[in-house]
């Protein structure tokens, strides 16, 4: 084709200009002197920075310096006026030039791949293309095979020919596939058939070697990202045999291009030229010179072969149900209802798969009889196809003699024509499984030290063929390689991507993993690997501080999945069956309510929830469906409306819970090991300097995680845990606040606490407080927003069972009741005057007294702190909703000057940054003032406990008296306006009164408390005498005294 071949005209110009730029300085000259002719043998760069910096001055003449030697192929070309660098136009031309052609090479290939409309709506869409289609995809094609073979009369240099065949690679790779990466099967015909799959898949043998990796390793690493790419793209088996642009079964281009032997042949070409890549990385990764986008990608698209070529590496796949398991549970079907329907008329086989699909005998009735109906209609579809067919037939009899004369003219593309694709042999899958362990896999073990992403693209490709090898290669191989005696440099070189991808494979390895680890007790290896890193004097290297985060991660798995692995025994030793079910209507469209999956489809879930599974793929009604383990809900795939889905179990007979909530003896040994080991760790190495953002992150996870234990967070709180996590120096952290409040929380736990929280959150579902559609999923106009459904509110405490079990099922019986499917609970007995201090022991006593010290302490900046002032309070004011006893704890709180933790707060915490003396940036003194306001609501709101809104209400009016007493008379008013505000939010955010202050019968019954307070700790008379103190004078005092007089205007409506 004419525009093919300017198009590779211009891409070889376009690489030579490339490879001219690579090697020659130039810029424009500045004077209207002829430019002398350049010697292209030699060329240097200036030695100096003054010498470079004078060739580009103004009124210097700019000529090209000397670098390096020119490739022999550009001291061919003579270029007197040396017009391609100096023209700006000429380049600017080439290039819009070549964009164009591009665009009109690409636009015919959109032509020959436009899809008709279907016939009818049940088909599947499918292309069928005329001759003319075939035909211009053909020589397109044709076109690009030309260019890929073309090579200059003389000896091309590697600099100036990788450039163009990357420029061709590009070029295919936007025209095989669309927008969403699938590939057009008719363009991949005319890619075949025109030879220009034999010449793409043979340009890594004919171009790269060592020696040109050795001479031009940017461009062989240009080439091989490119080519690398696309071929990913066209072995994708996924993407290929779901396509949307497959060519329908009856046409004739699809007959002559079966796609799964393309796909087969693909893959074949594509692992022989992959082996030798891995080959030139190998010895690339040992001269040190590796590219690791190179790695990435030649390791991503092994792994895409093998995930096309071994079923079982298809998670879809694994949740079939088995023959054995298939025949169990039909014998647990109904016999009377499978009569029933035989009875009605229907086959026997299809009403077991009816019953299968469906719970219900009206269910699987409608499917039969819905089916029944598709028969027929398929069946009457069939016989307008096959006379379709034979009209066709007949029309092309009569267009076949006219059709041969133009055959004959068509101009030959190839003379030797690839051979056919039906005689393309399977592979062989247990061949290719042996050369990726004997060979591939030591290969990414030895690449995946150069980079993080390798950890990935590795764990991936051993986690497609873990499941088809059999238990010795998994624990040599995967588990005890990393029991290995290597030299302490080497270790601590690899020891954290080993750990890396440990972490990755743990879904898959994991109980061998588990029995290795106890057989050569590599968790307390690793912790006294941790042990020496926070002895260390000096503090640790960074190489050992990079150690922290994958060993804290490992801990962190390791203790989940003995976890895991101790829960699954006691279940199956008490649970009988679990029955699934999922929220939705009735058969008829009615009222929502549980629906029992079907019994393949409940095998199917219990089966992955043994198995640890985060999910598993349904096809329920003929729609499939992703269940979510995580957040218990089911998703429709195609519309994308998520249902809520709950599990009840069975227990066998005579069973004893107690040995449920018993621990297991691995169990008990490990957190003996947490409560004397890594506990005092843990605290050690938060107070180490120089910690990454990662080290940090991992530490706080950790600290979280064994925390759960109340053994192990009464140690943590015994030697300091808490002021270690708020003494943290680093950079603050995305979560800082989520964790650093987990493990408080954990710490100032007890029973007494947990019952508390227990029993609020319990009478809260009971009341109907539990909203069925979370904010960020679909509602149903249909649905109820709340509901008091047992099953529902079960839901809704699994979190307080998982954090407590004993403790919540004794709330339980003491709270709540089931009655007619729904939750109730007993009456709150008649309650005191007010909380219950906890004794001086109590930790929450204690962690309230180590926060409010810490937050009182004003010798320390947010500079080098991850938990921040603001981020501290923040936490106390979430502290005190939390807790009925900490509101009190805190209004109790004294600095250790005359006045109050909550004055000092106020006096301290509320003047911006630009009026105060100090280091903080506004940003961050705005977010002190807003979470010292937070406090003051939370304060405020606590109804349950009046000697904290007293305390609150007193300390507001010292605060203000304070801030009249500051001799910086703009500090005052900033002060006094921050003050009113709060008192006006205090008033707002407190709930009305009970029914104790409306027994009163006094004047002021109808106001909340802390209007109550205001009236009588004669806080409107503060505010009136604040205009005497100011200096009305200026600007802001003004602006106080208007905001003063705003605020007695709020409370004196308020009040009368």
């Amino acid at each position: 084709m004419l525009v093919a071949y300017f198009y590779r005209i211009l891409t070889w110009e376009s690489a030579v200009l490339q490879a001219f730029n690579s090697v020659i300085k130039v810029s424009s000259a500045t004077q209207t002197e002829d430019v002398e002719e350049v010697d292209m043998g030699a060329v240097r760069l200036p030695c100096n920075a003054d010498e470079e910096h004078a060739c580009g001055s103004v009124g210097t003449e700019s000529v090209p310096r000397k670098s390096t030697p020119c490739p022999l192929c550009l001291q061919r070309l003579v270029m007197r006026e040396d017009c391609w660098l100096r023209t700006k136009s000429g380049v600017t031309a080439l290039g819009r030039c070549q964009r164009q052609l591009s665009e009109l090479m690409a636009m015919l290939a959109k032509v020959c791949t436009s899809i008709p409309p279907r016939r009818r709506t049940h088909e599947p869409l499918a292309v069928t293309p005329d001759k003319n289609a075939v035909s211009l995809a053909t020589h397109l094609f044709a076109a690009y095979k030309v260019a890929l073979e073309w090579q200059p009369k003389h000896c091309a240099d590697p600099a100036v020919l990788l450039p163009y065949l990357n420029g061709w690679i590009t070029t295919i790779s936007g025209i095989l596939f669309d927008e969403r990466r699938i590939p057009y099967h008719l363009l991949l015909s005319a890619f075949y058939h025109s030879g220009c799959h034999n010449m793409y898949f043979s340009l890594i043998v004919r171009y790269i070697s060592l020696e040109v990796h050795r001479e031009h390793s940017m461009e062989v690493e240009q080439l091989l990202q490119a080519w690398l790419s696309l071929t990913e793209r066209l072995v994708n088996a996924d993407a290929f045999n779901h396509s949307r642009h497959r060519l329908a079964q009856d046409c004739e281009e699809a007959k002559r291009f079966p796609a799964q032997k393309y796909l087969t042949l693909a893959q074949q070409d594509a692992l022989r030229q992959v082996n030798a890549i891995f080959a030139l990385l190998m010895s690339s990764t040992k001269a040190g010179n590796a590219n690791v986008a190179v790695c990435e990608l030649t390791v991503s698209l092994y792994r895409q072969l093998i995930k096309g070529l071994i079923p079982s590496a298809d998670p879809s796949n694994k949740t079939a149900v088995s023959a054995d398991e298939r025949n169990r549970l039909i014998a647990e079907l109904d016999e009377a209802s499978i009569n029933f329907l035989v009875d009605m008329g229907f086959e026997r086989d299809a009403v077991i798969e009816a019953l299968f699909e469906y719970a219900t005998v009206e269910e699987a009735t409608e499917f039969l009889v819905a089916n029944d109906r598709q028969q027929h209609a398929l069946a009457n579809d069939s016989r307008v196809d096959e006379l379709e067919d034979v009209e066709s037939a007949e029309m092309g009899e009569e267009k076949k003699e006219a059709e041969v004369g133009e055959t004959e003219a068509e101009v030959k593309l190839d003379e030797a024509p690839p051979p056919p694709l039906s005689e393309v042999t399977p592979l062989d899958v247990n061949a290719i499984l042996e050369s990726t362990c004997t060979e591939v896999v030591p290969a990414c073990m030895q690449m995946m030290e150069l980079g993080v992403e390798l950890v990935f693209n590795t764990s991936e490709l051993l986690l497609a063929i873990v499941d088809d090898m059999n238990k010795e290669w998994r624990v040599n191989v995967l588990v005890k390689q990393y029991f290995v005696t290597d030299s302490d440099d080497v270790l601590v070189h690899s020891l954290s991507t080993r750990l890396h991808l440990s972490c990755l494979l743990w879904s898959a390895i994991a109980n061998e993993y588990l029995v290795e680890c106890a057989q050569c007790s590599l968790q307390c290896m690793l912790l006294s690997l941790l042990e020496l890193t926070a002895s260390m004097q000096p503090p640790p290297s960074h190489t050992f501080v990079k150690l922290i985060a994958p060993v804290c991660l490992w801990l962190d798995l390791y203790e989940k999945m003995l976890t895991m692995k101790c829960n699954k025994s006691k279940m199956e030793k008490v649970v009988e069956s679990l029955t699934w079910k999922y929220w939705d209507t009735d058969e008829r469209g009615g009222a929502f309510t549980w629906v029992n999956y079907r019994p393949a489809s409940s095998h199917i879930l219990t089966r992955a929830f043994y198995e640890g599974n985060a999910g598993a793929n349904l096809s329920i009604a003929g729609k499939q469906y992703a269940v979510s383990f995580v957040t218990m809900s089911q998703r429709n795939v195609d519309s994308h409306v998520e249902r809520p889905i709950t599990v009840v179990a069975r227990l066998k007979e005579n069973v004893n819970t107690d040995e449920f909530f018993r621990p297991d003896d691995s169990i008990v040994e490990w957190n003996e090991v947490v409560r004397t080991r890594m506990v005092p760790v843990v605290i050690s190495l938060m107070s180490v300097q120089g910690l990454d953002s990662n080290a940090i992150h991992a530490l706080l996870i950790l600290a979280a995680r064994i925390t759960r234990n109340a053994e192990v967070a009464a140690q943590m709180l015994r030697e300091g845990g808490v002021q270690a996590v708020v003494n943290v120096a680093g950079t603050p952290l995305a979560t800082r606040a989520l964790l650093v409040a987990l493990v408080v929380r954990h710490c100032l736990d007890d029973d007494t606490s947990l019952c508390q929280i227990f029993e609020k959150t319990i009478r809260t579902v009971a009341a109907g407080g539990y909203n069925l559609n979370p904010s960020s999923s679909r509602w149903h106009h249909r649905m109820p927003r709340t509901t008091r459904e047992w099953l529902h509110a079960m839901r809704a405490l699994a979190p307080l069972c998982a954090r407590h079990p004993r403790l919540f099922m004794s709330t339980m019986e003491r709270v709540a009741r089931k009655q007619n499917g729904q939750i109730s609970a007993v009456p709150v007995p008649p309650c005191e005057s007010g909380p219950k201090l906890p004794p001086p022991s109590a930790p929450i006593r204690q962690v309230v007294q180590q926060l409010m010290g810490h937050v009182m302490d004003f010798s320390w900046d947010n500079n080098n702190r991850v938990v921040t002032r603001a981020s501290l309070i923040r936490l106390i004011a979430e502290l005190v909703k939390s807790y009925s006893a900490v509101a009190t704890l805190v209004a109790e709180s004294q600095h250790p000057s005359a006045h109050s933790a909550l004055v000092t707060l106020l006096d301290k915490c509320i003047v911006p940054a630009s009026d105060a003396d100090s280091g903080d940036s506004p940003s961050s003194a705005a977010e002190l003032l807003t979470s010292v306001k937070s406090l003051v609501i939370s304060l405020a709101s606590c109804n349950h406990s009046p000697k904290a809104q007293e305390a609150l209400v007193t300390d507001l009016g010292i605060a203000l008296r304070v801030a009249l007493a500051d001799l910086d008379s703009k500090i005052a008013t900033v002060k006094i306006k921050a003050l009113c505000d709060m008192i006006v939010l205090a008033r707002d955010v407190c709930p009305a009164g009970g029914h104790e202050a409306r027994a009163t019968g006094s004047a002021h019954s109808q106001l909340n408390p802390i209007l109550r307070l205001l009236v009588k700790k004669r806080i409107c008379i503060e505010l009136a005498k604040v205009p005497w103190h100011l200096n009305l004078s200026t600007k802001e005092g003004v602006d106080a005294l208007n905001h003063v007089l705003k605020t007695l205007d709020e409370l004196t409506r308020s009040i009368n």
